[in-house]
């Protein structure tokens, strides 16, 4: 049978597992949509491709991934920025390095 102290340790890896599962979820979230936004951009020939209609959401705990910092790492303001520079180098990349993605609403 565990010791609380151990049931401590184990809830601390625990807790530290799930911040960076949350963190790599957002980072896999960004990833997919620049590349959805890639695959619908018509300027490579692109068609319209499903995608998030909305930013990615995490749960806050109050230990492990506090609310200021579960909020700071779903923020559309860093979010959006992020997945359009993303967009943007992958579509110069598609485009054998010219030009540059407008923004997809």
């Amino acid at each position: 049978m565990p010791t609380l102290d151990k049931l401590r340790k184990a809830r601390a890896a625990a807790g530290a597992a799930y911040a960076a599962a949350a963190s790599a979820y957002v980072a896999a979230a960004v990833e997919l949509s620049a590349y959805d936004g890639a695959c619908s951009n018509a300027s490579i020939g692109g068609e319209p491709t499903p995608r998030f209609n909305r930013p990615p959401e995490v749960l806050a705990h109050p230990d492990f991934l506090p609310p200021a910092a579960a909020a700071a790492l779903t923020s559309p303001n860093i979010t959006g920025p992020v997945v359009q520079a993303r967009l943007d180098a992958l579509l110069v990349s598609a485009k054998g390095g010219l030009g540059r993605s407008i923004i997809l609403g």
